[in-house]
């Protein structure tokens, strides 16, 4: 894996971060986008720019299956990572406004949807799912991604 990207991308031709990060992964697909520990491996695992645009279009496909419109807020309930970077991305990629907040218990996203006006709300949950707590969706019903 090349760890040296010395292609620089200026701001006005990004336009945006989902912008930035779209021009990054087609420039450099096969350098490392982020390093991360896993605690199962007890090892650092990286990832490459491609492999993180393939979960951030997962991500995308799953936001867009809860209809919610450029502008709306989606709250981010997952633990510091990759794949809250990838949701994140997701997000921004579709016009949505992520409302970024640590990890919390089960019964946090109610009152995060009264105090934001979030209109989805994605967090881990049983079995290592990632699921949206909407008012279009039932957990039970929520995709794995």
């Amino acid at each position: 894996m090349n760890d040296t990207i010395t292609d620089i991308i200026r701001a006005e031709e990004a336009h945006s971060l989902a912008g930035l990060f779209r021009l990054r992964a087609e420039r450099s697909p096969e350098c490392e986008a982020y390093r991360q520990y896993d605690r199962s491996r007890d090892q650092w695992v990286s990832c490459t720019w491609r492999e993180v645009a393939g979960r951030v279009a997962r991500w995308r496909e799953a936001l867009r299956g809860e209809a919610l419109a450029a502008g709306e807020r989606v709250a981010i309930l997952l633990n510091n990572g990759v794949e809250w970077v990838c949701m994140d991305q997701a997000a921004l990629s579709l016009g949505l406004v992520p409302v970024p907040r640590a990890h919390g218990n089960p019964g946090s996203a109610g009152g995060l949807r009264a105090e934001s006006g979030i209109g989805c709300c994605w967090r881990s949950i049983a079995g290592g799912r990632t699921g949206c707590e909407s008012p279009s969706r039932s957990n039970d019903r929520a995709p794995r991604i």
